[in-house]
């Protein structure tokens, strides 16, 4: 009996002793508005309700990589088809060519932006290594050789590379 109490204090203290953490995360939706995102994939948005059921539109700089990868997996479960308006960079990409029909405006471009680190350099190749549509070894000598760069893609090098499968005519936008 007096080693269970023993046992119950020292694990009381214990407990005592922990930082308290928080664990309910913020989760920005912001940039997501039925089935348009135009603005960051911040980290946890793949908990937000994304609007698969037909066409993604895109206009994004980007965000955080994680998340990216869970949203791509579900728009292709979800055989959406993804459709860039205005500008799509980095994490922005791998969304748009998750999607069953990929297509870009001819006034449009991707950014290919400097990598947080190599490592996420080799998680975005190797997520279009897996893809068929995508000549993986055609955007690794592109990536890996410009790496420390910014770099924009046209939407005609974005069909040769596979990222797209049409480019549409579309009207430019009012800021332009």
């Amino acid at each position: 009996m007096k080693n269970n109490f023993l046992i119950l204090t020292l694990m009381a203290l214990l407990m005592s002793c922990q930082p308290e953490i928080n664990t309910r995360m913020q989760i920005d939706c912001s940039a997501l508005k039925s089935n348009l995102l135009a603005g960051e994939i911040t980290q946890g948005m793949s908990l937000c309700n994304w609007d698969l059921n037909d066409t993604l539109f895109l206009f994004s700089g980007g965000g955080d990589l994680e998340t990216a990868i869970q949203v791509s997996n579900s728009i292709k479960l979800a055989g959406t088809k993804t459709q860039v308006i205005k500008r799509c960079d980095q994490e922005c990409i791998l969304l748009l060519s998750s999607g069953s029909h990929r297509s870009m405006c001819n006034n449009t471009i991707l950014g290919l932006n400097q990598f947080k680190s190599p490592s996420d350099l080799e998680r975005i190749l190797q997520f279009y290594d897996d893809d068929p549509r995508i000549d993986g070894e055609l955007m690794r000598e592109i990536l890996t050789e410009n790496y420390e760069v910014q770099m924009y893609m046209l939407p005609h090098l974005a069909l040769i590379v596979g990222l797209i499968d049409y480019v549409i005519p579309c009207e430019p936008s009012i800021d332009e």
